[in-house]
């Protein structure tokens, strides 16, 4: 077993996880699809994520019908082939959804972090999603802890281990695991430097704003919402006057709030 996986018996006991089971039972909102926004994908797969009181354990519900997880084929290309869908991908990409959507919850400013992931480790014991006998019964439980540094210094490395539960046999049936490394993304780190006048910090955040017009080119949804051009706000910084940080925060974000919560609210 890898050194990062985290092991369900080491968070609950058994009179615990019978408690955390039934709590799981009655949440109200288990049967509600997540938010592109929350999984950072723009077809979820999951439901909205129960978090057992300030603790870092969640779990929620995979969708797995012909309209979610499984309408992802990796074989588009390839469109006679006839199951697309026996492949790890898909657990792959619950597990995906699911941290994004377990890190909205915890990890303060998480839109500025940038997070790197490290080998992990994987072990199915059986196919869970697709059979009938288990189907619609599915549900993943998270675990996550922090092993170094801290989110608020802007380095963590991180251990996050996702288990495959089969909510009807009171069973799991593999599990997920690895680690990531999280940071501040570059214009955070460069405009704490802005703010403390050190030598090349003005230089530096120009090439930032530079890339990050670029980016905007490439964007699926154009940015409108944005608080001042990328030539306002360089020329600001050839004059040496100091953004906010709201609006540094908003420049970088890659994200049409306005255009995103409207596409969202469509798709509920």
């Amino acid at each position: 077993m890898s050194e990062f996986t985290l092991k369900l018996e080491d968070f609950f006991s058994s009179e615990d996880f019978e408690k955390f089971n039934s709590q799981w039972n009655n949440f109200p909102d288990k049967d509600k699809l997540t938010l592109p926004s929350e999984v950072h994908m723009g077809n979820p797969v999951i439901g909205k994520v129960m978090q057992l009181e300030d603790k870092s354990v969640f779990r929620t519900k995979v969708f797995q019908g012909r309209n979610k997880l499984r309408k992802i084929n990796p074989y588009y290309n390839a469109p006679f082939y006839l199951m697309p869908f026996w492949h790890l991908v898909h657990y792959w990409l619950t597990g995906e959804q699911f941290y994004h959507a377990c890190m909205e919850k915890i990890r303060p400013n998480n839109h500025k972090c940038f997070v790197r992931d490290l080998p992990g480790e994987v072990k199915i014991e059986k196919p869970i999603f697709w059979p009938s006998k288990v189907q619609g019964h599915v549900s993943v439980i998270g675990l996550h802890k922090i092993l170094k540094g801290s989110w608020e210094r802007g380095k963590a490395l991180e251990s996050f281990t996702i288990h495959f539960y089969d909510d009807k046999q009171n069973k799991s049936y593999g599990y997920l695991s690895g680690a990531c490394f999280m940071q501040f993304r570059s214009y955070v780190r460069a405009y704490q430097d802005l703010k403390e006048m050190k030598d090349g910090s003005f230089e530096r955040m120009l090439r930032l704003v530079e890339n990050q017009e670029s980016n905007h080119q490439y964007l699926a949804i154009p940015r409108n919402d944005l608080l001042i051009s990328g030539e306002e706000l360089k020329e600001n910084l050839r004059k040496g006057i100091l953004p906010t940080e709201e609006v540094v925060d908003n420049f970088f974000s890659l994200y049409n709030l306005d255009k995103l919560r409207e596409t969202e609210l469509q798709s509920i």
